[in-house]
């Protein structure tokens, strides 16, 4: 269901050369993630594309919480 989600609404952004993408990581303000319909998770998330896997984040901390393969 998340996946279909972001495939249809993509929100691609570049990875900056200074940013590890791992979970836990802050990402950067520069990135403006996509928020994920209210009813496709039982939190809000927001999500990027990024180096073809998509990111969820917590939007409270911008925090990666999961990243998709």
């Amino acid at each position: 269901m998340v996946r279909e989600y972001v495939k249809a609404n993509p929100v691609v952004v570049e990875r900056p050369s200074n940013f590890e993408l791992v979970v836990g990581a802050i990402i950067p303000d520069i990135l403006k993630p996509g928020a994920l319909a209210d009813n496709m998770l039982p939190h809000q998330y927001q999500y990027v594309e990024m180096d073809g896997r998509t990111v969820l984040i917590d939007p409270q901390t911008r925090k990666v919480v999961y990243i998709m393969n």
